[in-house]
């Protein structure tokens, strides 16, 4: 009798267990398929996607910018991808500066021509002063964050269906941004002077931010 007490106990273990396991892997199969749904729909963002190629098409033939000059160019061969040759907008060396000095100041003056609300204003501001304050950080942090953010806007009952996508086009041109720097920085960063390896202008996540800021208004 208690050999079959234990038996049944047991058997209501494994029960319990594989009903568990199977909650759990429904909840995560659900939440794979939400992820690649919204996967699926950023990378078909036209904007997005349209700075992603330029940007590879740039690093394809130049090494990643490493002076002011350097990233003016870079930037500059990704907005001519967005308007026709004979309206190609330019960018300034001073507003790469004014960008880098003050980049909060820049975006809230370049969000103030854009048709978006504030909420979604202020999503975007506290999305790069976020960027801002992880850069240095490991690029799988970031992704992270991105992710965070990006279901946070998802679930955002105040933003239209428009600023959503927008706010979501900017974080994918970030996630795109920093992913390409993360590649390059060990290829680019170091000079062959004596085996010394020569500090970069800019700091780590520097130029991905500065980038996202100076295309800004194509993208949303």
């Amino acid at each position: 009798m208690k050999n079959l007490l234990v038996i049944v106990f047991f058997c209501l273990f494994i029960s319990c267990s594989t009903e568990n396991d199977n909650t759990s892997s429904e909840n995560i199969n659900s939440k794979s398929i939400v992820s690649q749904e919204h996967l699926i729909s950023i990378e078909n963002n036209t904007a997005s996607k349209k700075y992603n190629d330029a940007l590879v098409a740039y690093l394809n033939k130049n090494k990643y910018p490493d002076s002011v000059e350097e990233l003016s160019s870079m930037i500059q061969f990704i907005l001519d991808q967005y308007v026709a040759s004979n309206k190609a907008e330019s960018i300034t060396y001073q507003q790469i500066l004014r960008i880098n000095n003050k980049p909060i100041n820049e975006l809230s003056t370049l969000l103030g021509n854009s048709l978006l609300g504030m909420e979604a204003k202020v999503q975007l501001e506290t999305f790069i002063q976020n960027l801002i304050n992880l850069q240095g950080k490991d690029f799988k942090e970031i992704s992270s964050y991105l992710v965070f953010f990006e279901e946070e806007v998802l679930k955002n009952t105040v933003l239209t269906d428009h600023e959503k996508e927008s706010i979501l086009a900017v974080s994918t041109v970030s996630l795109y941004s920093f992913q390409n720097e993360a590649k390059r920085k060990d290829k680019d960063w170091e000079t062959s002077v004596g085996n010394r390896k020569t500090p970069p202008f800019f700091e780590p996540g520097q130029r991905s931010i500065i980038s996202v800021i100076a295309v800004i208004q194509k993208i949303i």
